[in-house]
């Protein structure tokens, strides 16, 4: 799969193919610039871990209002910051599961504004999601 996922990205960025090298799960340009090249499910499964180890960046209100927790119990825990990230993961599996969460995520923001650090965008090429990272 590998060949398919660089011959996803230069077809995107229009370059060759021998200009993009793997290394681990990122992709490399000649001109050093990095990327993610996922399938849905790999993309759907790092969108869940980013945010799983992010909940407490997101805005209490946010949380409140899709969790139905008093906004002073979620302000509180982000107020920990990474220390509260295991409460509201809590809040969030008693209320309406982590999966539906991440759902509402991403149909709010897009997988891009998580998994793109460099421009937020999401990129399909030949059944491929790509991101900057």
């Amino acid at each position: 799969m590998t060949n398919e996922k660089i011959k996803a990205l230069a077809e995107l960025l229009n370059i060759d193919e021998n200009e993009v090298s793997e290394d681990g799960e990122l992709y490399k340009t000649k001109d050093h610039s990095v990327y993610f090249v996922l399938t849905e499910e790999e993309a759907n499964e790092q969108m869940s871990v980013t945010v799983k180890e992010s909940l407490w960046t997101f805005y209490p209100e946010f949380l409140s209002q899709t969790t139905g927790e008093r906004l002073s119990v979620v302000k509180a825990y982000c107020d920990l910051d990474e220390d509260g990230n295991s409460y509201i993961e809590e809040v969030i599996n008693k209320t309406i599961g982590m999966e539906n969460f991440v759902n509402k995520v991403v149909k709010v923001d897009g997988r891009g504004h998580y998994l793109s650090p460099y421009n937020g965008e999401e990129n399909e090429m030949n059944g491929f999601f790509i991101y900057q990272a």
